[in-house]
């Protein structure tokens, strides 16, 4: 299968993991690359709760169009959150967001940066 633009040519389809511009690479894999249990996000805004000084238990969503999944927040410091997913969810990507929720109530989110 051709990659559009990159001029490279693979047996299966490839996905775009990783991008730096500022040093010209392009980090490709194949679909079952794209999933991951955590990521790291800063930039955080609470809405519903105090910043959390301890782990707390909630769903999250990394895309719009994502069924929200169970996770486990854990701080690292005063503006960045560790992420862990109970499942693997697909392509968590760099620069979008995560939103926190508890039941219907949004408690937060931030820019995943990780």
């Amino acid at each position: 299968e051709q990659i559009k633009g990159l001029g490279i040519s693979y047996k299966h389809p490839i996905f775009v993991l990783d991008k730096i511009p500022e040093n010209n690479i392009v980090t490709l894999g194949e679909n079952i690359d794209l999933f991951t249990n955590r990521l790291i996000a800063d930039d955080l805004n609470w809405i519903a709760i105090d910043k959390p000084t301890s782990d707390i238990k909630v769903t999250a969503k990394t895309r719009y169009s994502q069924k929200e999944a169970t996770a486990i927040i854990h701080p690292i410091s005063d503006d960045k959150v560790v992420v862990e997913f109970e499942q693997n969810q697909r392509a968590i990507t760099k620069g979008q967001a995560v939103v926190f929720y508890e039941q219907d109530y949004v408690l937060g989110g931030g820019t995943i940066i990780g």
